[in-house]
């Protein structure tokens, strides 16, 4: 009986999803019979074909900046395992001052709880 047959898109994000784990198993299987499983496309390579979608993600990657997570993940098919979440290490650094913790606003000074 022939196993049943799946097809899976979208983003993986992380080593931990779904998409992630399932490309990791075709892989695999690729390693054991030869048969080409996985079918992955980044932007460069759609850009070949369609150099207007090639201009949008070159504009994308100006303003955002190649290492940004959307980047690495829509147009690269890279995983972001360190970066991921909402507030990774980078951006926690950012958010922590350099006073002292405070027990209560400061009249008249805006106050951000993080």
């Amino acid at each position: 009986m022939t196993p049943p047959q799946r097809v899976y898109w979208g983003t993986a994000w992380t080593s931990q999803t779904l998409l992630a784990r399932e490309k990791r198993a075709a892989l695999e299987a690729q390693k054991e019979d030869g048969q080409q499983r996985l079918f992955e496309i980044t932007a460069e390579e759609v850009g070949k074909e369609v150099p207007e979608y090639l201009s949008f993600v070159e504009a994308e990657i100006r303003k955002h900046g190649r290492n940004h997570p959307f980047v690495k993940t829509q147009y690269f098919c890279e995983e972001i395992d360190a970066e991921g979440g909402m507030f990774p290490p980078a951006r926690q650094a950012l958010m922590r001052g350099d006073h002292a913790p405070l027990d209560t606003t400061e009249p008249g000074q805006l106050c951000f709880l993080g």
